[in-house]
C-alpha cells in the first residue's frame, strides 16, 4: 500500500458517532441523526414549498456540508413532485465506506426515505450491518418494520456498492 493511500485511509472521518440508531432493526434514529436528517429539508413558510436547505452541520466535521437539492415532477401524477436531497457525507461507519446520505420524498405524500450509500459491495454491507443489529433481508428485498405506519427497510445494490434504505413514514 502506498504511503499516500495509507494516509488517506487514516484521514477518513469516523461516522460511528454521527450515524447512530437507537434501534437499528427498526431504523429508529438517534436524536442527533434525526436532527441532521431534518436539517436536510427546508420548508418555506411563505409558500409552503420545500426549498434547498442551507449547509448541514455534521458533528465532528469542521465545515457544514452543502447538500444537492432536486425537485422533479412525477410523471403521470399531476401536481406531485419528488424531492431529493443528497448530502456528500464521506467516511467510515462500522468500518464501511459511506459515500453519501440521501433523503427522498414526494412533496404531497407521507412517504419519506433515508438512504445511506456505501462504496462496499452489498454482501459485505449486509453482513456488517446485520452484525450491528439491522436485521436486513436478502439484498434487493424489503422487510416490513410496521405495515400500519408504512415503515420498511432494505439493502439494494448501487453500482459496485450498496444503499441502505429506511422509510421514515
Amino acid at each position: 500500500m502506498s504511503l499516500s493511500l495509507a494516509a488517506l485511509l487514516l484521514m477518513q472521518v469516523d461516522l460511528d458517532p454521527v450515524l447512530r440508531f437507537r434501534a437499528p432493526a427498526t431504523c429508529d434514529m438517534s436524536e442527533s441523526l434525526q436532527a441532521m436528517v431534518g436539517a436536510m429539508v427546508h420548508f418555506d413558510p411563505a409558500s409552503g414549498e420545500v426549498r434547498s436547505p442551507p449547509p448541514v452541520a455534521v458533528p465532528g466535521l469542521a465545515q457544514p456540508l452543502v447538500p444537492r437539492f432536486e425537485r422533479n415532477p412525477v410523471h403521470g401524477a399531476a401536481d406531485t413532485v419528488q424531492v431529493t436531497v443528497t448530502l456528500p457525507l464521506r467516511g467510515r461507519w462500522h468500518g464501511l465506506r459511506v459515500t453519501g446520505l440521501i433523503r427522498t420524498f414526494l412533496d404531497e405524500a407521507d412517504e419519506d426515505l433515508l438512504e445511506i450509500e456505501f462504496a462496499d459491495p452489498a454482501a459485505r454491507v449486509r453482513a456488517v450491518l446485520n452484525r450491528a443489529g439491522f436485521r436486513l433481508p436478502a439484498v434487493g428485498r424489503w422487510r416490513t418494520i410496521d405495515a400500519g405506519e408504512g415503515l420498511y427497510m432494505a439493502l439494494h445494490r448501487h453500482g459496485s456498492g450498496a444503499t441502505l434504505i429506511c422509510s421514515l413514514g
